[in-house]
């Protein structure tokens, strides 16, 4: 009897020492089920900021067995994004700013794409600490060449996946509504009217017009200051404004 609870004792020993663990599992989805989605392709190059903080970012969730799970879901998701955005468009950059004007005209960049995730994780396991339960919730928005959002929406997904079923992989339910969330948010993209060929042409021909209306003010403002209507300070100030609006 005695021995009995010595071995008890020393088991809960182990399970003690061993809890409370931060398990490294990796989010990022399978990409198969997104290459082979089919979408209306639009010929406008873009480009995606994610900032170097959050690409950094270690997020720990809890998971099964009194453990916890520890992964990066901006850089797991790197690869992802930049195949949604890939299937949709022509050409796509990675933004190391978002105030990089100049490379966002070398590299003729319509949009910018920029994502927000949040996750959550559990299990049903008091015995194994892998994830069985897992959300995944994919926002973005994007900015046009001004910096002005012109769209924005977000994908969410929940998986369900039990211990024996991972077949060894421990972050498969992460992965599994990582995957989910993308191909939403591919839809979301895919169908969204700002992103299609008659609304970008529209846009085109608006920008165009606009930027001709600022150029006929410069001159006009121009004028004034140089048949002394306006002063050095007025005319400065106007100018900063009208440069704001470019």
């Amino acid at each position: 009897m005695r021995l009995l609870v010595l071995k008890s004792f020393g088991l809960l020993m182990v399970l003690i020492a061993f809890g409370g663990c931060a398990h490294k599992i990796r989010t990022n989805p399978e990409l198969y089920q997104i290459k082979k989605s089919k979408v209306q392709k639009n010929s406008v190059n873009v480009g995606y900021y994610i900032s170097d903080a959050d690409l950094k970012k270690e997020v720990i969730t809890p998971a099964g067995g009194g453990d916890s799970v520890k992964y990066t879901p901006y850089l797991d998701a790197q690869y992802a994004l930049e195949t949604v955005l890939s299937k949709k468009f022509n050409a796509v950059f990675y933004m190391s700013s978002l105030n990089d004007k100049a490379y966002m005209k070398k590299k003729d960049i319509r949009y910018v794409f920029v994502p927000t995730i949040r996750t959550e994780s559990s299990s049903t396991s008091v015995f194994t600490w892998p994830p069985t339960d897992f959300t995944f919730e994919l926002s973005c928005y994007a900015l046009d060449t001004r910096g002005k959002k012109v769209w924005s929406d977000k994908a969410s997904a929940q998986a369900h996946v039990e211990f024996m079923a991972m077949g060894g992989q421990y972050g498969k339910t992460a992965q599994k509504a990582s995957e989910e969330a993308f191909i939403k948010m591919l839809e979301k993209i895919d169908t969204a009217e700002v992103f299609n060929t008659a609304s970008v042409a529209t846009q085109d021909r608006t920008q165009s017009q606009s930027d001709e209306e600022i150029i006929t003010r410069f001159e006009a403002l121009k004028k004034l200051y140089d048949k002394g209507l306006i002063s050095k300070d007025e005319y400065k100030e106007k100018k900063k404004l009208l440069i704001k609006q470019l």
